[in-house]
């Protein structure tokens, strides 16, 4: 086949895209409120310091009066990351917080940007001899990340979801292109950072990709020890168990919490956004997690052996991710850029086979109440029925999912109807 090459027609249009939507990103990610107090790096930065300081990195009270060395007012979170992640953030301790929050800001925004240029590596590998649907494509990738309100507040907070994004994003690529030891480091890697990516392994799982599995748990059984065998220090695990982890899998009601326990917990908690879920609460969550999370593997188990599907399969596990996790910070949601890249070039690439567009309305409802950022001050919403209103991001990874579903079944259909045309 021949590999067309953009006209300059194109050219000029896609240079016009991506010169908008990197001001616009630029604007909205480095503009003042950004540069506030980081709290979660902040969080990252002072429970080290406590750490080497003889002190328990998990005590949020270690961590403020670490902070009040440099004399500074931010805030900081507790810390909730595995002990290895300390001798990381050790490297930023060198630094004075003002200057290491400003390279944490540009080493994240670096590794988000190397995960767009894997997507836009994959577009071009899809579409070799598409030169239209590949300037679609590229135009919605550039158009999809400066409308991500969940981008903004990842620089403003500090946070190291751009990292996660990051891993997913290169895991997949590596896949795609057979380089199984590299997607297992970066899988693993993501895995031992925020432990929840491990719904994923089905994925890998039915596509028989046994050694990304390996490798993966190698890295991250290696990472999660590796405190231990180089200072032998057993307490710190403990510290974790007991404070970081129970801080991690705990929940509460705040709209910011996109989850599944999240939405219960507004519609049935008390009017306190810090109480603790109740058990029915936890039932109900982990009877609606169950539920999706079955059919997924139902799903993925049935239609393995499609190769054409490894991008929807491998995106309702990235769906999963929300769905499965306690609390789904709106941050989480930047997640979800690769999945929704995944399904417009699948729809793209398949726009000649008879899909139902009730596929494409539900995509474009999905990525409009993704990305809308939603006003939650009016208090009137956030309690009892009312507080549906408030889960707008949680509908729309819902409607991302639906148009998944619904592309796979239409594309099996179609599969099974070609084949039965040629008998």
């Amino acid at each position: 086949m021949q590999n067309y090459k953009f006209s300059n027609q194109d050219k000029i249009i896609l240079l016009t895209i991506i010169l908008i939507s990197l001001g616009y990103y630029i604007k909205y990610n480095f503009q003042g409120y950004v540069w506030r107090e980081k709290i979660d790096f902040n969080a990252f930065y002072y429970a080290t310091k406590a750490y080497f300081a003889g002190l328990n990195p998990y005590d949020h009270k270690n961590v403020l009066k670490m902070k009040l060395q440099d004399n500074i007012l931010d805030y900081a979170e507790d810390f909730p990351l595995p002990p290895f992640t300390l001798f990381f953030f050790r490297l930023f301790n060198f630094l004075y917080i003002r200057y290491a929050q400003l390279i944490w800001l540009i080493f994240c925004n670096t590794l988000f940007f190397c995960a767009i240029y894997f997507i836009y590596k994959y577009i071009y590998d899809k579409f070799k001899d598409e030169q239209k649907k590949k300037v679609f494509a590229l135009i919605f990738l550039f158009f999809s990340f400066h409308y991500y309100g969940a981008t903004v507040w990842e620089n403003a907070l500090g946070n190291l979801n751009n990292i996660l994004f990051f891993l997913l994003v290169a895991t997949f690529f590596l896949y795609k292109k057979q380089k199984n030891l590299l997607a297992g480091i970066c899988f693993g890697l993501a895995c031992a950072i925020k432990i929840i990516p491990i719904v994923l392994i089905p994925f890998f799982l039915f596509k028989k990709k046994i050694k990304v599995i390996i490798y993966s748990l190698s890295i991250f059984l290696l990472l999660l020890t590796a405190p231990f065998i180089i200072t032998g220090d057993k307490q710190v695990y403990n510290d974790w168990i007991n404070h970081g982890l129970t801080n991690v899998y705990a929940s509460h009601a705040r709209p910011f919490n996109q989850s599944i326990k999240g939405f219960f917990m507004r519609i049935f908690s008390p009017k306190s956004f810090y109480t603790l879920p109740t058990k029915t609460i936890e039932l109900i969550t982990l009877i609606t997690a169950a539920i999706i999370g079955i059919a997924f593997l139902i799903i993925a188990f049935k239609y393995r052996t499609y190769s054409e599907l490894d991008d929807e399969l491998y995106s309702i596990f990235v769906l999963y991710i929300i769905f499965a996790s306690s609390r789904s910070w709106e941050t989480w949601y930047m997640f979800l850029i690769l999945p929704f890249n995944l399904q417009f070039i699948f729809l793209l690439k398949f726009s000649d086979k008879n899909f139902n567009i009730y596929t494409l309305l539900f995509f474009i409802a999905g990525f409009i109440l993704v990305a809308v950022d939603f006003p939650y001050q009016d208090h009137r919403l956030l309690w009892g029925f009312k507080s549906i209103f408030t889960n707008l991001k949680l509908y729309g990874a819902c409607c991302l999912t639906i148009s998944f579903l619904m592309s796979i079944f239409s594309y099996s259909k179609n599969c099974i109807n070609s084949a039965l045309g040629q008998e």
